[in-house]
């Protein structure tokens, strides 16, 4: 099985996520500003709306997980389309709370599916010399979707209305099915023997404990804390116009989107890179290692007071972090499950931990937020406390990966 067929089944499989995710990343922007369009009658309703997709997958990844086990990856991918398409199709079409409600937790189920299925194929695909840099062209290419629901979704929100661009994306997702049938027929069953059970997974092993506790916490802090709280801290600290130069100001909300939007911009190059270095010499605790302590060193200057471009500067630091920890984590849990011959039950409870992670995070956030700088110090320490593992695990894994790529490269 060469390399060349293992990459372009990735890649497809990334953008049939990435055009799933068009719509939720466009939400992100459009549903604050257009939820009377929705039916909602107030932001704290479109907030729920923003965050249930997340606390749903938390019980329904198992489900999910047997489905993709169960099934073809081109079956799996097939329903996960359509209900994405099925969903779009009620956001253009319904109104009200619970209506809607309803839908995002069917998304939800949608993207356990997509992304359950891509992590599989990279575990399945690949090996010890090229597992980080699958898994980094996997990230980097499925969120071109989020880069492109963000700005096409939020102009097209603009001129159209909200309703109508999902009613354009669901469109995109049929141009996706085609993208099904290109993946290599022989490969459409990353799963495990009918015999194993998803619930058992030997958490006696450290490898997968301290997967799930770095899958929980990095989620926790960059997608859950951090995403949630960059437009708080920058209306709080620059007000609802922030200068860019003497006679130009800008909107918060539209400087925060920006900002959070650079990461698409450079995920699809960066991710793939770090990946590849990874799989090097150096290895992937190192980059982890100064990732991580970056972030702890960061995190409590979120709300200091300090020149605009300074403190924007900070944000795009944290978020170059947040690419390379979110891709090297993946893969240190792709190394975990390829040694082990539970690969779908593991996936599946690391998706768990983030997913709890990321729904922890704003809600503790905006319960403590206005605490001041104390909050952010108890993020910083996290990072920290991950960082110190990752050093303590460098020695005890890394020379076993090197040996075992060395050897796969001599037969």
């Amino acid at each position: 099985m060469t390399k060349k067929p293992n990459r372009s089944n990735i890649i497809f499989t990334a953008l049939i996520t990435g055009i799933c995710l068009l719509t939720d990343s466009m939400f992100y922007i459009a549903l604050p500003l257009y939820f009377k369009e929705a039916g909602l009658s107030s932001l704290i309703e479109a907030g729920v709306l923003l965050s249930v997709n997340r606390f749903i997958r938390i019980p329904l990844n198992p489900f999910a997980a047997l489905l993709v086990k169960t099934l073809k990856l081109q079956h799996a991918l097939l329903l996960a389309i359509l209900l994405t398409f099925l969903t779009n199709i009620g956001f253009f079409s319904l109104n009200g709370f619970l209506c809607w409600f309803i839908l995002r937790c069917i998304w939800g189920f949608a993207w356990a599916l997509l992304r359950l299925s891509g992590q599989l194929l990279v575990v399945q695909l690949s090996s010890e010399s090229n597992k980080g840099k699958f898994m980094g062209i996997y990230n980097g290419t499925y969120r071109l979707g989020s880069l492109a629901g963000m700005i096409f979704g939020g102009l097209l929100c603009y001129q159209i209305g909200m309703k109508l661009t999902c009613l354009v994306f669901a469109a995109a997702c049929l141009l996706s099915v085609p993208l099904v049938f290109l993946l290599t027929p022989a490969l459409l069953r990353p799963r495990e023997e009918k015999s194993e059970k998803i619930e058992k997974v030997d958490f006696s092993k450290r490898t997968i404990r301290l997967s799930l506790l770095r899958g929980l916490i990095a989620a926790f802090l960059l997608q859950g804390v951090f995403a949630s709280t960059v437009s708080y801290y920058l209306t709080r600290q620059y007000g609802m116009h922030v200068p860019i130069t003497d006679g130009l100001m800008i909107a918060s909300g539209a400087a925060s989107g920006l900002l959070l939007g650079l990461r698409w911009t450079w995920e699809p190059f960066l991710a793939p890179f770090i990946g590849h270095v990874s799989d090097g010499k150096l290895g992937r605790h190192p980059l982890l290692f100064i990732a991580l302590l970056m972030t702890g060193c960061l995190f409590p200057l979120i709300n200091c007071q300090l020149p605009f471009f300074i403190w924007a500067s900070i944000i795009v630091l944290l978020l170059i972090c947040s690419t390379i920890i979110t891709t090297l984590t993946d893969v240190l849990v792709s190394d975990a499950a390829s040694a082990m011959k539970q690969k779908t039950a593991i996936i599946t409870k690391y998706s768990m931990a983030a997913d709890l992670g990321a729904a922890l995070g704003p809600l503790s956030a905006y319960l403590v937020i206005e605490k001041g700088t104390t909050f952010l110090y108890f993020c910083s320490c996290l990072s920290l406390f991950l960082a110190w593992i990752s050093k303590k695990e460098y020695r005890k894994s890394e020379g076993n990966r090197v040996y075992k790529r060395k050897e796969e490269q001599t037969a």
